[in-house]
C-alpha cells in the first residue's frame, strides 16, 4: 500500500480511496486525520495529472475518511474477485 500511495492510477480511484487508502491510513497507520487527508490529497492530485477526475478532490476524501469506522484495507485476493480490473491495474503498476 505504501507504493501505491507513491503511485498515481488512471482509473479505480474511488474505489483505492474508499477501499484500500483511507482504512490503511486510519486503522492500520494509524495517522491522524489531517495527516491523512494531505496525503490522499496529494495522491489524487498526481492521479488527476494521469486522467481527469470526475469528482471533487476534498468532498469525496472528507466523506471517505468520516466514514472509514474500523475497517481495514481490502486484501488482494477479495480485490481479485470484487473489482478484477483495479486489480490488473495495480498489479501491472506495482508489479505484485
Amino acid at each position: 500500500i505504501e507504493n501505491l500511495l507513491k503511485t498515481p492510477i488512471e482509473d479505480g480511484r474511488k474505489y483505492t480511496l474508499w477501499k484500500i487508502l483511507c482504512p490503511y491510513l486510519i486503522n492500520v497507520k494509524r495517522t491522524s486525520y489531517n495527516e491523512s487527508f494531505s496525503i490522499l490529497k496529494e495522491w489524487l492530485e498526481k492521479c488527476n495529472a494521469l486522467r481527469k477526475l470526475n469528482f471533487d478532490i476534498d468532498t469525496k476524501i472528507k466523506d471517505n475518511l468520516r466514514n472509514v469506522k474500523h475497517y481495514n484495507p481490502i486484501s488482494l485476493k477479495t480485490l481479485k474477485s470484487d473489482n478484477k480490473d483495479l486489480y490488473l491495474l495495480l498489479r501491472e503498476k506495482l508489479r505484485f
